[in-house]
């Protein structure tokens, strides 16, 4: 399939996903009530730290491997599943022993648990599955996962205005469907993927480049969503609920230049074995784009105040006050992003993973001794990091 076939399945597929995506986070958030909703961010922003780490990367090499030398992709994928298997057993108990101790009793141990082995196992063999997909370059496929993974989410709400405890029964029907979806997209899978043992030799050679991999996605997310579990121990869930949905608004307005991102991604394996000229040509191409792109974004967002105020609810008025700032983020995003993936296409991942770990511990650091001082400087602390 063409470049172009392939950017246009990706974007669609963005989009769709950010459609479902922000249909659920509005309406969740409505139904839920801002201090509910605050209580599943700071949970869900521990998980999304860890989720990088459940599969150790696997799924990256797979694409890396059939860029480069257009490997046979059954060994790699049967390696990234059984290792997805272990790590997500480890890591779910792990999370719900570390959100007991941070948060006792105030949040469902069932939704901790269910939570995690939804997070961290099913969404991440969907993730995984998508990467085939990446890998064949059939990305109308890895589209089709992308927003069908999203309605696994979105569809669960239905129930929610007839019962009491949303949070517990979301949570249940979510583990449902996201359980037969992922089992539905295994079994079409199977014409792309034969079978395969995995082997332990080269899970044990590929570990130390996957775990760059999964080191440089989880210090996103420390630098991206840990500051709300932060905000959860040391503020309130209410300033929690607020602040994420601000945050996921600019998120949302990212989206359309993730699939941008994300369609490029291979290329700059390619590039990256031709010298650095062509990749600084695609890289400069990308920032620029993205850029114009994000300032534009970031206009209508604050044009749309009214309508997103009146769809949330009263609750949320106090939105604006956070908003705003956070809008420099996409616009930030849109210059270092094409860098970090130029230097992992050139063969750096390494360099790339210590500067991503750099930049989580500061803002680890820096967002607890703020939000100590004042809750509200946790938006200084997304934008210095």
């Amino acid at each position: 399939m063409s470049f172009k076939r392939n950017l246009i399945s990706m974007l669609s597929g963005n989009f769709g996903k950010i459609f479902v995506q922000t249909l659920f986070f509005f309406l969740f958030a409505k139904l839920l009530g801002v201090e509910d909703f605050g209580i599943y961010s700071a949970v869900f922003a521990l998980v999304s730290v860890a989720a990088p780490f459940s599969g150790l990367g696997y799924g990256n090499i797979l694409i890396k491997e059939k860029s480069e030398k257009d490997n046979s992709i059954n060994l790699n994928f049967s390696n990234a599943a059984f290792v997805l298997k272990l790590c997500a057993i480890f890591l779910s108990a792990f999370l719900v022993v570390i959100t007991y101790f941070i948060f006792g009793n105030v949040v469902s141990i069932y939704f901790v648990i269910l939570l995690c082995i939804n997070e961290l196992f099913f969404q991440r063999y969907l993730e995984l599955m998508g990467q085939c997909y990446i890998a064949i370059e059939r990305m109308q496929h890895t589209a089709t996962i992308f927003i069908t993974s999203s309605l696994t989410r979105l569809i669960p709400l239905s129930a929610l205005p007839f019962v009491e405890n949303k949070l517990i029964t979301w949570v249940y029907i979510y583990s449902i469907l996201l359980f037969l979806v992922t089992l539905i997209f295994r079994i079409r899978l199977k014409s792309v993927i034969v079978k395969s043992k995995h082997s332990n030799k080269k899970i044990k050679n590929d570990l130390k480049e996957s775990i760059y991999f999964s080191i440089g996605l989880s210090s996103q997310n420390i630098y991206n969503d840990i500051d709300k579990t932060i905000l959860g121990k040391l503020g309130t869930f209410e300033f929690v609920g607020l602040y994420s949905m601000a945050y996921k608004i600019v998120d949302v307005t990212f989206f359309p230049a993730k699939a941008v991102l994300g369609t490029t991604y291979p290329k700059f394996f390619k590039l990256g074995s031709y010298g650095g000229r062509a990749t600084l040509k695609l890289t400069s191409i990308l920032a620029l784009s993205l850029f114009i792109y994000s300032i534009i974004a970031s206009i209508i967002i604050l044009i749309s105040k009214p309508l997103i105020l009146f769809v949330l609810g009263d609750s949320y008025n106090s939105l604006y006050n956070i908003l705003p700032f956070l809008l420099l983020i996409p616009i930030l995003r849109s210059l270092h992003y094409p860098v970090a993936d130029a230097i992992t296409g050139m063969g750096h991942q390494k360099v790339r993973s210590f500067i991503q770990i750099g930049i989580a511990i500061f803002n680890l650091v820096i967002s607890v001794i703020l939000i100590r001082l004042d809750q509200r400087l946790v938006v200084l602390s997304s934008l210095v990091s």
